[in-house]
């Protein structure tokens, strides 16, 4: 039962003014959110910041590929190689979104991965050092700069094709005068290919959420495949195939 008493503290509590719900909320929600714009264009400022240095370091792995195939300047792609790494680990502080950071951090470490490993076996593949004495970071050692397994996988399977599309511009540019020359540097590229391929089969049973460092995909010849090392796989595979073939043909002269 309500008294007298009762009654006056509840007069006491009606706001005499009128009392505009709608904008007491707004007005307190809109305080907890007072550096949201602040916050908002910081991200959008880093995002755009990333995004440039993904192209960044894209730019340097091919260029740094091509200063090889093309020039058979090594001094070139070990350059495009630092500055690569440089733009890597200031992509590693940008203020973005973690789910977008680590599609990013991937797409590039990947590259960078590809350009390392191509650089490491152009001379294997060129027959001017032996592989005992080419030395490979570690992954303890690439981990230091923000490099994961995920990203060297790739890098790796990567590497392989780019350095079977190398093989026209060296065999243009050293004018080899005998198919046989021809033929020793793709034999090469295939003895190369299956050495590594071996290695990457070892992670073949790793689930495709643990080991992909894409999750996107792609569309070719109609089909939607993905972009994980599971297809890359399967590319490599198509690609060891396709081009032992070709040496055949073209020892044998004949097209089978």
């Amino acid at each position: 039962m309500r008294t007298e008493n009762d009654d006056s503290l509840v007069d006491d509590a009606i706001e005499t003014e009128p009392y505009d719900l709608k904008h007491e909320v707004f007005e307190l929600m809109n305080g907890s959110l007072i550096n949201a714009n602040d916050y908002f264009e910081k991200l959008r400022r880093g995002y755009g910041s990333a995004q440039q240095l993904k192209s960044q370091i894209i730019d340097h792995s091919k260029k740094g590929i091509k200063a090889l195939g093309e020039d058979n300047d090594i001094a070139e792609a070990e350059s495009r190689y630092i500055l690569a790494r440089q733009s890597f680990e200031e992509l590693e502080q940008t203020f973005i979104p973690s789910d977008l950071l680590w599609q990013l951090m991937n797409d590039s470490g990947q590259e960078l991965v590809e350009l390392l490993v191509v650089l490491k076996f152009y001379p294997v593949l060129m027959d001017t050092r032996r592989v005992k004495s080419v030395q490979m970071p570690t992954l303890e050692e690439l981990s230091t700069s923000g490099i994961t397994p995920q990203m060297i996988l790739a890098g790796n399977a990567d590497a392989i094709s780019e350095l079977g599309k190398m093989i026209t511009d060296i065999a243009y540019r050293e004018c080899f005068s005998t198919k046989e020359d021809v033929i020793a540097l793709w034999e090469h590229w295939i003895e190369i290919a299956v050495g590594l391929r071996k290695m990457l089969g070892q992670f073949a049973t790793v689930y495709k959420i643990a080991i992909d460092a894409s999750r996107r995909v792609s569309f070719r010849n109609g089909k939607r495949e993905s972009e994980g090392f599971h297809s890359k796989l399967k590319w490599i595979d198509k690609l060891i195939a396709m081009n032992k073939r070709n040496v055949v043909e073209m020892r044998t002269g004949l097209h089978i």
